[in-house]
């Protein structure tokens, strides 16, 4: 799942993804389309389940709209 959210300092992607061995959602700084303009790592978080996962997609995407 990938999310473009507008921050107040501009865009991030929101990425949740699965290695195959782990989930994780991670944040990168973005412009308004979804170019990732940097693949460092703003936050991330890993997860044990597809349910989590979803659930903490969601949760990181409020997380960067509130910021």
């Amino acid at each position: 799942m990938r999310t473009i959210v507008e921050t107040s300092k501009g865009y991030v992607l929101v990425d949740s993804y699965d290695t195959g061995d782990e989930l994780w959602t991670a944040v990168f700084k973005c412009k308004e389309d979804g170019e990732v303009m940097s693949w460092r790592r703003l936050d991330s978080k890993r997860y044990m389940t597809i349910q989590e996962a979803i659930k903490g997609h969601w949760d990181m995407i409020e997380k960067w709209r509130s910021k």
